[in-house]
């Protein structure tokens, strides 16, 4: 363990040689980049306020006018709101909270994770961090099961990365943000097409970048041809419970939950 972490708040680890990391947002665009290359019309800051089944297709209604599609993908995940009734009842979004501190002193940097490697424990109330480029500590995990500020959670998270690493117990956090993913009831990710003729690759479970990077290209090539074979998780039945309707009341509760098995 001192090998690869400069922590003694774990007992023991598996190193995964084949995995990596990348950054998402420069992912991300670069997906976008691509898609308008290909010939893909794309509308930020428009969301979609209802959807009409026509003739030929749909009708997606935006502030900024409306929009005729023979095929609608969902995929909202964490984002899933009203307008689409039959997926929002299927996903609980829960925030996913990150904060980065200052540039630490190298040696430091080389000290807490010298071979530079992704971390993710095995906590119900996981932590994942890792170096950045510029030797800051990035550092994540589910500061709050219920809505809460990025002020709030910057907290949460400095008491996070104390516990880990007591000597960066007062280091200053530079940068704090958050976002929503979505979990399902069942933990697994769906992907298909509903009764209502919509197809959706949602409810990747904290595991978007690479469950959203491969469902949807197989979600894409089943609306572009009717011989593609179907994705895997297409023939799984996609849960709710009578109980829910899109607002997670009881997130606090299982929060609070989970945090008593860690404890125990």
């Amino acid at each position: 363990m001192a090998e690869e972490l400069g922590s003694s708040f774990y007992h023991g680890g598996i190193v995964d040689n084949s995995s990596a990391g990348l950054h998402p947002a420069k992912y991300f665009a670069g997906l976008a980049r691509l898609a308008a290359r290909a010939g893909a019309g794309l509308h930020p800051n428009t969301p979609a306020t209802a959807v009409e089944r026509v003739d030929g297709g749909f009708v997606v209604r935006t502030p900024r006018g409306e929009i005729r599609a023979k095929d609608i993908l969902v995929a909202t995940n964490g984002y899933t709101g009203g307008v689409f009734p039959e997926f929002q009842r299927r996903v609980i979004p829960m925030g996913s909270y990150i904060v980065a501190t200052e540039r630490l002193d190298p040696q430091v940097a080389n000290r807490i994770i010298p071979k530079n490697r992704m971390i993710i424990d095995t906590k119900h109330v996981l932590y994942y961090f890792r170096r950045t480029a510029d030797d800051r500590l990035l550092f994540g995990g589910r500061a709050s099961f219920a809505p809460t500020t990025v002020e709030r959670s910057r907290e949460i998270l400095r008491g996070a990365i104390a516990k880990v690493y007591p000597e960066l117990a007062k280091v200053r956090i530079e940068y704090a943000w958050k976002g929503n993913v979505a979990f399902t009831f069942d933990l697994l990710p769906h992907v298909g097409r509903h009764e209502n003729g919509m197809h959706y690759a949602i409810g990747f479970c904290g595991h978007g970048v690479a469950m959203g990077s491969y469902l949807g290209a197989r979600i894409g090539a089943m609306i572009a041809s009717n011989e593609a074979p179907a994705p895997p998780f297409a023939s799984l039945p996609f849960p709710s419970r009578f109980f829910y309707r899109g607002k997670p009341w009881f997130l606090p509760i299982v929060g609070s939950y989970y945090r008593l098995l860690d404890a125990l």
